[in-house]
């Protein structure tokens, strides 16, 4: 074979334990998952939203339905109110209309000059119901 063959194997199976190693050890930064408050079945968060928007309400174990406002769009209505809010990281296994949800998150505020088909809204825990 080739003359450096013997030297290559150990540091092909070295760095490949070390790229395994690293890939083990990473935690995800972006996902807000959290199993405190969510419910029997949670599901995880990948992103925030809204950032950048002072919070006007907090909704805690809130029951709720999201429902379809048009194709790929969909909105949370909480149980005994009558305003929606807005699916920014709603996850994708929950975007079904009629999916009956529990969740907590923040309300975020809306702009003077801005309209809304529904409030800016940040999950931090949500689960099926």
């Amino acid at each position: 074979m080739y003359p450096n063959h013997r030297i290559m194997k150990p540091i092909t199976c070295l760095l490949f334990a070390m790229l395994l190693a690293g890939m083990m050890s990473c935690e995800r930064e972006d996902v807000l998952y959290r199993t405190a408050d969510c419910g029997d079945n949670p599901v995880e968060i990948q992103s925030n939203c809204y950032e950048d928007r002072a919070m006007v309400r907090t909704y805690t174990n809130q029951p709720g339905m999201v429902i379809q406002m048009e194709p790929g769009r969909f909105a949370i209505v909480p149980e005994g109110d009558s305003i929606r809010l807005d699916d920014c990281n709603l996850p994708e296994p929950l975007k079904a209309e009629g999916m009956r949800i529990q969740f907590s998150g923040e309300q975020k505020e809306v702009y003077p000059n801005e309209k809304w088909a529904a409030y800016p809204f940040n999950f931090t825990c949500v689960s099926r119901q």
